[in-house]
This record gives C-alpha cells, sequence and structure tokens, in this order.
C-alpha cells in the first residue's frame, strides 16, 4: 500500500493546526503511519493568504508499533525556541528543536 506523505500532512495540517493568517504561523506535523511503521515530520508556514511547505522527512523507529500523532503550531512572530518533547508509550523521547526566526514585519 502506497501513501502520500506530502498530502497527508496537508491534511493533518489543515484540519489541526490553528494559525493566524495575518500574522503567520509554522507548524510542525508529525503523522505516524501503522502499516509501514514510518513517522512523518512535516514542516509548514503561513504568510497571510500563501502557504509555504519547507519539505517533509520519513524516518524509520524500528518495527515496533507506536502510536503518535500531534501537530503542533508555533507563533513566529515573536522571536522563540520551540522545544517539544514527544513521550511514546514505550518511555523513548523525541526532542525536537527549531529557532523559530520572525517572518512578518
Amino acid at each position: 500500500m502506497c501513501v502520500d506523505y506530502d498530502r497527508l500532512a496537508r491534511l493533518y495540517a489543515r484540519s489541526y493546526a490553528d494559525y493566524d493568517r495575518l500574522q503567520g504561523y509554522a507548524r510542525l506535523c508529525v503523522v505516524y503511519d501503522w502499516l509501514q511503521g514510518y513517522m512523518l515530520v512535516h514542516v509548514g508556514f503561513m504568510i497571510g493568504s500563501q502557504e509555504y511547505m519547507l519539505g517533509h522527512a520519513s524516518i524509520m523507529i524500528g518495527w515496533r508499533k507506536y502510536m503518535l500523532g500531534c501537530v503542533f503550531t508555533f507563533d513566529l512572530t515573536r522571536h522563540r525556541f520551540a522545544i517539544l518533547k514527544l513521550r511514546l508509550r514505550t518511555s523513548l523521547r523525541l526532542f525536537c528543536f527549531f529557532f523559530a526566526q520572525r517572518l512578518v514585519q
């Protein structure tokens, strides 16, 4: 079964991300595929009514089955260092760091 990860990430981001179209936000979309054991990390941001995708990456986390499906939204208008901590059921911790640059004057 072939999974269109980019389309899936767009659906997740549009369905769950809460962003302000006037200010501009970035979101980190993490989608788990139960069938293939992959995680998809997708980052994008909005400026006005235009949506920009920064690409995606699929990460293999072994043959174990983990349940993970979260969407995070970050405010890019206030210089901020965002730290995410996701706890999986096996107590494995995944840390995602990125520096939020200001996009809108």
